[in-house]
């Protein structure tokens, strides 16, 4: 699928929307906002001029993002944390 494509699939509530969804699925590609999409329920096959949202597709992403950063402080953490105690085992 194409980007044009995967446009047609979505409903933009202004065109600042639909210039956003431009950059990031440039920036992200079609195939993770194609995952998305499909992750909300909305079927490319079966769409009879169904389209879904631009703000849960962002939504959805910008919540995945925030979970990914908490995810990657608290594992720098863990690494911190086996890396003294590898030290102070070694040390003795």
């Amino acid at each position: 699928m194409t980007k044009d494509e995967l446009l047609s699939f979505i409903n933009f509530n202004n065109e600042q929307e639909k210039e956003d969804a431009e950059f990031y699925i440039s920036v992200k590609g079609v195939a993770l906002h194609c995952r998305v999409i499909d992750f909300l329920g909305f079927s490319f096959s079966a769409s009879a001029g169904e389209k879904v949202e631009w703000h849960k597709v962002s939504q959805l992403l910008k919540t995945d993002k925030a979970t990914r950063d908490v995810i990657y402080i608290y594992l720098a953490t863990l690494e911190e944390y086996i890396r003294a105690f590898i030290s102070n085992k070694l040390r003795k």
